[in-house]
């Protein structure tokens, strides 16, 4: 009897009248009065009190929001035991065995995204190694030209294949039977990014997991519970009637009850814990750029006539895709440097899009023409709309750094725009005047050389032998010229009409 049971006023229970302050009995066997078991859990912070003015008593009339921050679960004053399993304090222990059970998730998490992060920079530098040996072996093995576009059931880069899928799909290796690329350039290919393409999934695994956290996997639970109560009939005796009186309203659809069980559920409806979900999208946007660029090189390297070419279409889309669900997230979660990047990466991609489809030319046919031009503007307008943002939201941390980055893809856009709407053509010369520009260059040159034309028909000179020993930039339109070990690039061609003139 002498035992302690009111902390508040340090009154032992042969004080205490239970009548007006029960005596509550813990899982330990220790027990304390009602009242210091409400300050201890924090009931004010989780109810909304009402208070009786004659008596003074304190009853809990309604729920409030649960606390945003994390909150640790209280033990026993006594034996220091966690307070479980009392009925009148279920909401405030349930939602602090969430908080504990959402940092070992958190905590777990982080350990895999740096494990990860870890090998990814392994690999980027195991791939920077290999990258012009795999460059010299692609060039060595012929290519097939594949000027048509692969058949639409056959490109499974970057689409979904069910609705609900989280992500698209990537068959980063297997690209012979998709695009006509030759075996021996798959198993060149294959060599190079395998390891990236195993850190692909590596993050999509962490972001799976980040998706289904602890407080997603609760958030269900209690829609789907709350669902069948509301939709489950109940038959009216005095009637002899069936009615649903849990339902919002009478025509209630089935979306409508879901949203009224998600606001009555009192849980956030997105529940990712922690960064690790973001920082998961990020790193997957990050290794399809680093295997882009790969492909990237290649297509530089074969021209648009390659498979290759429809090959880093799709791959591109899948890149954007990647990049969109990282937006969507980081602004969802307010996660402003994601953000940043995300835009960043954005129109990184945009612009090699652009890009591409300069490399050829407009359709003859005049619908074809005008779809081409629609997509461009399209794409055009994403641009812009990325550099606003970062030149409004950007975090203050990064702004430089983004902002840099996006003035030197802009200055890359403007010429791609150009190209692609096939705005940078020559003003075609008089027979005369190419005569003599024959000449002035042959004299320059000393009688050597060969003519040529890159991927938009702009005209160039290889000197000496004639034959491509390094690749350059067109200066008209930004094309990849020349070629290496005397190989030109399969897109560039030559210039029969100034080579008769020899």
């Amino acid at each position: 009897m002498g035992t302690i049971v009111d902390f508040i006023m340090q009154q032992p229970l042969s004080e205490v009248d239970v009548n007006e302050d029960p005596i509550l009995v813990m899982t330990c066997g220790h027990a304390l009065t009602m009242t210091t078991l409400d300050g201890m859990m924090e009931m004010s912070q989780y109810y909304e009190e009402q208070t009786d003015k004659t008596t003074g008593d304190v009853r809990y009339v309604a729920k409030k929001d649960l606390p945003g921050e994390e909150i640790p679960q209280v033990p026993c004053p006594l034996c220091r035991a966690p307070i479980v399993e009392l009925l009148r304090y279920g909401r405030r222990i349930k939602f602090g065995q969430l908080s504990m059970r959402l940092k070992k998730h958190q905590l777990l998490q982080d350990k895999r995204m740096r494990d990860a992060r870890r090998t990814l920079e392994v690999d980027q530098a195991r791939i920077a190694q290999m990258r012009n040996e795999f460059l010299h072996a692609i060039g060595m093995i012929p290519d097939e030209p594949c000027p048509e576009p692969p058949k639409a059931e056959l490109r499974r880069l970057g689409t979904f294949a069910r609705k609900d899928d989280r992500f698209p799909q990537t068959p980063l290796m297997a690209i012979t039977k998709t695009y006509g690329i030759p075996q021996k350039h798959e198993e060149e290919w294959t060599k190079l990014i395998k390891s990236a393409t195993a850190r692909l999934q590596a993050f999509k695994e962490i972001n799976t997991e980040a998706f289904r956290s602890p407080s997603k996997r609760l958030f269900d639970a209690a829609v789907s519970h709350l669902f069948r109560v509301k939709t489950t009939p109940t038959f009216d005796v005095s009637s002899n009637t069936v009615t649903h009186p849990s339902m919002p309203r009478k025509d209630a659809t089935a979306s409508d009850v879901i949203e009224a069980c998600i606001l009555e559920c009192g849980l956030p409806r997105n529940g990712h814990g922690g960064s690790a979900y973001v920082d998961s999208l990020h790193e997957c946007a990050n290794v399809l750029v680093l295997i882009l660029a790969q492909a990237w090189a290649v297509v530089n390297k074969m021209g648009a006539t390659s498979g290759w070419y429809w090959f880093v279409e799709d791959l591109l889309q899948c890149t954007l895709v990647h990049a969109d669900k990282l937006r969507d997230a980081a602004i969802s979660g307010k996660y402003e440097r994601q953000n940043a990047y995300s835009r960043v990466i954005r129109m990184d991609v945009i612009c090699k899009m652009t890009q591409l489809m300069g490399r050829k030319f407009l359709p003859a046919e005049e619908n074809e023409k005008k779809e081409k031009l629609k997509k461009v503007d399209e794409l055009t307008e994403q641009f812009l709309a990325d550099l606003k943002v970062l030149w409004e939201d950007c975090p203050r941390g990064i702004k430089d750094e983004c902002i840099e980055r996006a003035t030197e893809m802009e200055e890359k856009m403007t010429v791609a725009i150009k190209v692609a709407r096939d705005e940078t053509r020559y003003i075609p010369l008089t027979q005369d005047e190419k005569v003599m520009l024959f000449r002035t260059v042959s004299d320059t040159l000393g009688g050597s050389g060969h003519w040529y034309r890159c991927p938009n028909g702009h005209t160039y000179v290889i000197g000496e032998c004639g034959r491509a020993m390094q690749a350059a930039v067109c200066p008209e339109c930004g094309a990849q010229v020349g070629g290496g070990d005397h190989r030109l690039f399969g897109d560039n061609t030559l210039d029969t009409e100034f080579e008769a003139m020899h």
